[in-house]
């Protein structure tokens, strides 16, 4: 183990264990196990940060508005980073994070301009994706969008995913509760 402290007032800190038994090496901190290999070789780190998040059904999105998307429901939130109440992911440490969302629109007016889907963080706003309706010969049904980034992010930083409805047409589309925002620390 790794100590800290003077001779006789030593607080372990860390830990480097194999357990026989299962073939299984542990990297420990503060005896909480920060990474794992197993005898084939696979490595988990259980702490490292991850979100996978569902929003709430969002009807008639109103037209000349940019909406953020209502991640309110975590299928998993490692280190509870993202909060569902702000529907934003904040970045516990410095890294490069993957960031992706799947976002299920139904309803679109083919009258309104485009819809802009953005994936937004502290340092850039990704413009995503434009849909144009007018592509169509009547309104839509349904409409998937996805998007996925490796984004740049500093400790504090956030993520959410907003979406703009431009002018002309009607306030009747709506966002499905099987909309998807997720992200993980890559490196």
């Amino acid at each position: 183990f790794f100590a800290n402290g003077t001779s006789g007032t030593q607080v372990q800190q860390g830990q480097i264990v194999y357990e026989q038994n299962n073939s299984t090496m542990l990297l420990k901190t503060a005896n909480v196990t920060a990474m794992s290999i197993d005898g084939t070789g696979a490595v988990t780190k259980p702490l490292q940060p991850s979100f996978n998040v569902n929003s709430a059904t969002m009807n008639n999105l109103a037209i000349n508005t940019t909406h953020t998307v209502q991640f309110n429901s975590e299928r998993f939130d490692t280190n509870a980073d993202f909060n569902t109440g702000t529907y934003q992911f904040t970045a516990p440490v410095t890294g490069k994070y993957q960031l992706q969302f799947q976002i299920n629109i139904e309803g679109m007016d083919q009258d309104t301009s485009y819809y802009r889907f953005k994936l937004l963080t502290s340092n850039e706003d990704y413009n995503t994706t434009l849909v144009d309706p007018d592509l169509y010969d009547q309104d839509g049904t349904y409409h998937l969008v996805t998007y996925c980034i490796l984004a740049d992010m500093d400790a504090n930083d956030t993520s959410s995913v907003a979406i703009t409805v431009t002018n002309d047409g009607a306030a009747q589309a709506d966002v499905s509760n099987r909309s998807v925002f997720s992200g993980f620390l890559a490196c």
